[in-house]
């Protein structure tokens, strides 16, 4: 608003300057008519501006409420896309993920909205992209080589493994900044939440606005959350397996003991037998109980 204003400041100064060479009457008609248009033209923007607003934070009511809504969900954080077309939510207690995002359908000029909930392990893959340049990455180390998620990923595995670590930021100019989510779900595999104003957005924004270190701020903050719940997915996969090999080498264990034993008391029925402490269908009787 403040550019557009004083592109109209400008006109008027030359509109007005015009008019008092030909007539200082004609001058002051104009001066008093062009300050009174641009004085309609400020309320009018800042009308705008409320209105836009207000939308935003009727938004923001209705996602909240969606989210609210979740079965068996208590959200501890939430963002909502500076478009308004996506939400996240965490729960920690519960160790959930929440979804809400709308089909672009609306009623009553509401969007509608959907929700979708994941559990923590469903988390695949988080990536910060800006200008759609990958800038930092991370992905559960157990489902790299899956082939579901390798087709997911941009570029494939060999270009997630390149772009894993953070790299700074080049242009100064920034048109767009969101997070890529891949998680486990063959119908919504990809999620995409932007952290920029939209409007803004066509314009840029300068890497040192305070607009952008703030977007910056969100994304790298969301994307440190999302890192925190794969490391855990990971490091609670990898003790599942730990305890599953250990329990089979203990079941591989007790199976050599009974064998073991077995065979020991077979040993001593033979004994028996070639002592003639025991008969022959002692001995057969006894076998056939000890292998069954």
């Amino acid at each position: 608003m403040g550019c557009l204003l004083f592109v109209a400041f400008i006109v008027v100064i030359f509109v007005v300057s015009t008019c008092f060479i030909i007539s200082p009457i004609l001058g002051w008609v104009a001066l008093v008519a062009l300050v009174c248009g641009l004085i309609g033209l400020y309320y009018s923007l800042k009308s705008m501006e409320k209105e836009k607003e207000d939308y935003k934070v009727n938004e923001a009511s209705q996602v909240r409420k969606k989210i609210s809504e979740a079965k068996d969900f208590t959200p501890t954080e939430i963002f909502i896309s500076e478009d308004h077309l996506l939400a996240i939510a965490l729960d920690n207690s519960k160790q959930k993920v929440c979804f809400v995002f709308t089909n672009g359908k609306r009623i009553n000029e509401t969007f509608v909205l959907n929700s979708i909930l994941y559990l923590y392990k469903d988390i695949l893959h988080s990536e910060i992209q800006e200008n759609g340049t990958s800038i930092s990455s991370t992905s559960r180390s157990s489902q790299l080589a899956g082939a579901a998620i390798g087709g997911l990923l941009a570029g494939g595995i060999g270009a997630l493994v390149g772009a894993s670590g953070a790299t700074q930021t080049i242009s100064q100019k920034v048109n767009k900044l969101e997070m890529k989510i891949v998680v486990d779900d063959i119908n919504h595999p990809t999620w995409y939440i932007s952290f920029l104003e939209p409007v803004q957005a066509i314009i840029g924004f300068d890497i040192k606005s305070i607009a952008y270190q703030n977007a910056r701020k969100d994304a790298e903050r969301w994307h440190s959350l999302l890192k925190v719940l794969i490391r855990r997915a990971d490091e609670e996969e990898d003790k599942m397996k730990h305890n599953e090999i250990v329990s089979s080498i203990d079941n591989a264990s007790s199976r050599n003991a009974t064998s073991s034993s077995v065979a020991d008391e077979l040993r001593k029925l033979g004994d028996l037998l070639k002592d003639e402490l025991i008969t022959k269908e002692e001995f057969e009787d006894h076998k056939k109980k000890l292998l069954n």
